[in-house]
């Protein structure tokens, strides 16, 4: 096997299906999970200063314990990224793999342009049998630097395939899930942040919150007939905690969009 990348499951057996009712022999060929030996990475060339940080992760369409996260560390003075990279290919065409992977390799970056950083992973090309929307980022991880009052985060990110988790982050964070996975996050708001989580296949959303939050005002919209889960007895959909206060949140909401009829839960947490 060779270094670039192994098979994380055991290669599925061609299967021969046969039509007895047309005498056809039909045969049909399953695709093997291919995961690179190495994650890929990237750190911004320089220290975050408070600069706005967009993130798009294109992950594959069909993923393992996948997503991305998105992490506030106050170990870290630079942004960094780190990706595990996957194709899906015939059991017999590694070789395919391989060449989307590292196309995918090359398009996670980490890139300051003008005030804002801009972090992505997007797919590799489709080789033979390896299809370009089946390869890329299966599990993305974006650590921040520690935000504060006077440098608060201003994040924009979106994923399309997975659970998303979001932890340490302090300020604004506007999250978009685009495909099946749950959102999670927990989040410190600050003077005039704006917080947006957003399932558009009426997955489950939920946002953790400090006690003492302020916010003018608060929206929680579940999907169908999914559920609200509502640690503060004093928030209402609609209304706003201590909305007069200098401090308060500009705006904080949490959604799970109508989707083919699936019920999506929203939950406000109390940390």
């Amino acid at each position: 096997m060779s270094t670039s990348s192994r098979a994380v499951l055991s290669a599925v057996s061609v299967l021969a299906l046969v039509a007895v009712a047309t005498g056809c022999s039909v045969t049909v060929k399953t695709q093997t999970h291919y995961v690179n030996k190495d994650d890929a990475t990237a750190t911004g060339a320089q220290d975050w200063n408070g600069e706005a940080i967009n993130i798009s992760h294109q992950s594959p369409d069909a993923i393992y314990n996948g997503g991305m996260k998105i992490i506030g560390d106050a170990s870290v003075t630079k942004i960094t990224v780190k990706g595990r990279m996957i194709a899906w290919a015939d059991d017999t065409d590694k070789t395919s793999a391989d060449l989307s992977i590292q196309e995918a390799i090359k398009t996670v970056k980490v890139e300051l342009s003008g005030n804002t950083w801009n972090v992505a992973c997007g797919h590799g090309g489709s080789h033979n049998t390896s299809s370009a929307n089946k390869s890329g980022c299966e599990l993305l991880e974006i650590r921040v630097p520690a935000g504060s009052a006077t440098k608060p985060h201003k994040i924009t990110a979106s994923s399309s395939n997975g659970d998303i988790t979001v932890s340490g982050i302090y300020g604004s964070a506007s999250v978009v899930s685009k495909g099946p996975g749950d959102l999670t996050a927990d989040i410190t708001p600050t003077a005039g942040a704006i917080i947006s989580l957003q399932s558009e296949k009426a997955d489950n959303v939920t946002l953790t919150l400090p006690s003492d939050f302020k916010a003018k005002t608060v929206t929680l919209t579940p999907a169908g007939k999914g559920t609200v889960t509502n640690d503060f007895s004093d928030v209402q959909s609609g209304g706003g905690r201590n909305a007069s206060d200098a401090d308060a949140a500009e705006s904080i909401k949490v959604q799970s969009l109508e989707f083919a009829g699936a019920d999506g839960n929203v939950a406000l947490k109390k940390r």
